[in-house]
């Protein structure tokens, strides 16, 4: 009966998973995967920490090279899963965008009867997403279309507020998090925790509290300057957020 859920993609995993262990404490006892704990040896490791205390495990899922996904699908068999976006990281052991795409939507396909994958809405426009919209796929994102989605957003140098959606219902939010993309990835995991049945206004509180992944646009303050440790960024959506935060703030940059 253990609740077991999959996030990947091709960037956002660790933060996308950090924030819904986050919320799904609320209400439950929960295991993620520590740090960036993606691979069959990092999640075999925090498997070792399983107790029958724990009602749910959340897996961050990586992808090199083709196999990977499915590799780590059979390890887990994620009762639901998370894609958070689809670039062209790891384009180097992969040889094409396609052959990402096809080894990250892997993770649509659940064990669970009645599993839901939580898809970015920037991927809407996929076939293989809009051909089972009407199925086990949740749309989350900054389209106003979707369930779950943003709003609103206003962004300065000490974080962002923004108005979160829920089948209609607004919840205005604020968060310490840099950047517009982290309201992006709060929105995938308040989705999948709305599943679940944490309220609105609980997520709310649980974004309120959120701090910011080591290495990934972590702001540290000392001697008078403001230094934004991106240290970890590795493709090249990230480098792009990473220029639009640090455009964000005032003085010499």
């Amino acid at each position: 009966d253990l609740i077991r859920i999959g996030v990947t993609g091709s960037f956002g995993k660790t933060s996308v998973k950090r924030a819904l262990a986050a919320m799904l404490s609320v209400r439950f006892n929960v295991l993620a995967t520590p740090e960036s704990y993606n691979t069959p040896m990092g999640i075999a490791k925090t498997v070792r920490e399983l107790g029958a205390e724990h009602d749910v495990f959340i897996a961050e899922m990586g992808a090199r090279r083709r196999g990977d996904i499915s590799r780590l699908m059979r390890l887990v068999r994620p009762s639901h899963t998370i894609l958070t976006g689809v670039n062209s990281q790891h384009l180097e052991t992969f040889g094409t965008r396609e052959a990402i795409l096809r080894e990250k939507l892997k993770v649509l396909d659940v064990s669970a009867e009645d599993g839901v994958a939580v898809v970015n809405d920037r991927l809407k426009d996929l076939p293989q997403i809009r051909e089972r919209t009407a199925g086990n796929i949740m749309l989350a994102g900054g389209d106003a279309r979707s369930r779950v989605h943003y709003s609103d957003v206003a962004v300065c140098e000490d974080g962002s507020a923004f108005t979160l959606w829920f089948y209609g219902t607004p919840v205005e939010c604020v968060t310490r998090l840099l950047g517009e993309h982290n309201i992006e990835d709060i929105t995938l995991a308040a989705a999948m925790a709305f599943r679940f049945g944490v309220s609105p206004e609980e997520i709310r509180d649980v974004i309120a509290s959120l701090s910011p992944v080591p290495h990934r646009l972590q702001l540290i303050e000392g001697n008078g300057i403001r230094i934004i440790d991106d240290t970890f960024n590795s493709n090249p959506d990230g480098a792009r957020r990473a220029l639009e935060t640090l455009g964000l703030f005032r003085g010499r940059r």
